[in-house]
C-alpha cells in the first residue's frame, strides 16, 4: 500500500508529467505541418475557394503558433502548480505573493526548458522544423497563462477580502 504522502506528490507533480510526455508525443513526424494541414484543407477551400493557395499556409502556420502559445500556457500553468506546492514545502519559504512570484520565475524557466528541449528534439524528426522562434512563442504563452492565472487570483482575493468583513461582522452582532 502506498503512503498518502506519496499520493500527494504523484496527484503534485503528475499534471507536469502527463504535459510534458502531451509535448513529447507532439513532437513527432505524426504532428508535422504536412500531417496536420490536411485537416483543415477541406473547411478551407470550401470556404475560402478564390483566396491564394499561400494564404491556406499562412492560416495553417498561424493556426500553428497559436498551437505553442495556448499549449505552453497551459505547461506553464502545470509548473507553476507543482513549483508552487515544492516551494511552499520549504520551511524558509515566503508567504502570499512573494512564494508566486518565485514559482511563476521557476514555472517560466521550467517552461522555457521544456520548450527548448522540444526544438532540439524537432531538429532530429524528418518533416519536422525547428526554430527560436518557437521557443519563443513557448515562452510567451507561458507569460501570458500566468498573466491571467495572477489576475484571476487577485480578483479572487478581492473578493474574499470584500466578502469577509461583512460576514465577520454579521457573525459579531448575530
Amino acid at each position: 500500500m502506498a503512503a498518502p504522502g506519496f499520493r500527494r506528490k504523484f496527484a503534485v507533480f503528475l499534471p507536469s508529467v502527463l504535459v510534458i510526455l502531451l509535448v513529447l508525443g507532439e513532437g513527432t513526424q505524426r504532428f508535422s505541418i504536412q500531417n496536420t494541414a490536411g485537416l483543415f484543407a477541406p473547411f478551407w477551400f470550401r470556404h475560402f475557394p478564390t483566396l491564394p493557395y499561400q494564404r491556406f499556409w499562412e492560416f495553417i502556420e498561424a493556426l500553428r503558433k497559436l498551437g505553442h502559445l495556448i499549449g505552453y500556457g497551459l505547461v506553464c500553468v502545470a509548473f507553476f502548480a507543482t513549483s508552487y506546492w515544492w516551494l511552499s514545502r520549504r520551511r524558509s519559504s515566503p508567504g502570499g505573493w512573494a512564494l508566486k512570484n518565485r514559482a511563476a520565475g521557476w514555472a517560466l524557466i521550467l517552461t522555457t526548458l521544456l520548450g527548448s528541449a522540444d526544438e532540439l528534439h524537432q531538429r532530429y524528426v524528418p518533416q519536422r522544423t525547428s526554430t527560436i522562434t518557437d521557443v519563443g512563442f513557448d515562452l510567451c504563452g507561458g507569460y501570458f497563462s500566468l498573466m491571467i492565472l495572477f489576475a484571476a487570483l487577485r480578483l479572487w482575493e478581492h473578493k474574499v477580502s470584500a466578502q469577509s468583513p461583512s460576514k465577520t461582522l454579521e457573525q459579531a452582532t448575530g
